[in-house]
This record gives structure tokens, sequence and C-alpha cells, in this order.
């Protein structure tokens, strides 16, 4: 029996929050063309965004587990990555846990659209600075890319939070 077995009924549940942040529908031919470093950046951006957010508000740093989707219900490409995330984390010392107010999280989309937004974009910028990205016909030269950076700078992004519902919230319920 490894030690960490020999521990495991006396580790804590803990409660999560779902996340889930979408890249607009502009981006679609641009990351269809270049799906490996896109959905590498589209995975750094989530997990940055969120993890400033919450070490920003609550000094702490959550566990995260990431699945990215790249088809929406109508199986049109679709981007956008599911988070689980433990409802608090370990302090920036590492010495305690520290939980995360759920209700008050879930007021926080507007912000962490607009994180996921400048994260992602910044990286895209550096990424077609450096010419690491295949233009897809769509975008067939620099102007053509210009018009969609600009319009998807004005564009409000998508980022949706929920909590562990009321009802299973601290509780070991949900875990059988």
């Amino acid at each position: 029996e490894s030690r960490w077995l020999g521990d495991v009924d006396k580790r804590q549940y803990v409660d999560y929050v779902h996340r889930v942040t979408t890249l607009p529908h502009e981006l679609n031919d641009l990351v269809a063309a270049n799906d490996g470093i896109l959905l590498r950046s589209l995975f750094n951006a989530t997990r940055k965004s969120i993890t400033a957010m919450i070490s920003h508000h609550y000094a702490c740093t959550p566990g995260i587990v990431q699945v990215v989707h790249t088809w929406g219900q109508q199986l049109g490409r679709h981007y956008h990555i599911h988070n689980v995330m433990t409802a608090g984390g370990l302090s920036h010392d590492r010495t305690a846990w520290l939980p995360i107010d759920q209700d008050e999280l879930e007021t926080r989309t507007v912000e962490l659209a607009a994180r996921f937004k400048k994260c992602f974009l910044k990286h895209l910028r550096f990424l077609l600075g450096q010419g690491r990205l295949q233009l897809p016909r769509s975008l067939p030269d620099q102007a053509s890319v210009e018009k969609m950076l600009a319009t998807l700078e004005k564009k409000t992004w998508v980022a949706d939070i929920g909590a562990t519902p009321a009802k299973y919230r601290n509780s070991r319920d949900r875990q059988r």
C-alpha cells in the first residue's frame, strides 16, 4: 500500500467551480489552420487569467483541470475550455488552505472574460509578429488580420463561472 493510498480517507472533500472560456468565432479559421499552437495558447490564457484573478482577490492558488472542446452542440467549430477548479487554494506561502467565496466569484465573469481576452490577444499578436502562424484563406493578408484583431478588441468575450450547487457545498454526499 502506498503512503498516498493510506492517507486517502484523511483528505478533505473540496467544493469546486466550473468555468468555461470561449474564443470568439472570428478566430475559428485561424485556430483551425494553427490548431496545435493556438489551442496551447487557449489553455495557457485560460489558466493564466483565472490564476491571476484568484491570486489577486483571494491570495491563493487553486487546483485546475482543463478540457478543450473544439465543437459545439450543432457540430460546428466552437473552441472553448471547460475547467474544474477547486473552490479554494493554497496560500502563497503554501502553509494554509484558503477558501474562495463561490457566490462572490460567480459575479466576476466580466473580469475573467477581460483578463482572458487580454492574455489570449497578447500572445496571438506575439505569434503573428513572429510569423509563426499560417493564415487561412479567410485572412489572406495583413490588412484582413488587423481588421479581425480590431473587431476582437471591441468585442466582449465569454467566460462563465458556475459554483458548486448550494445544496452540495461542504457535503460528502456528492462524492458517492
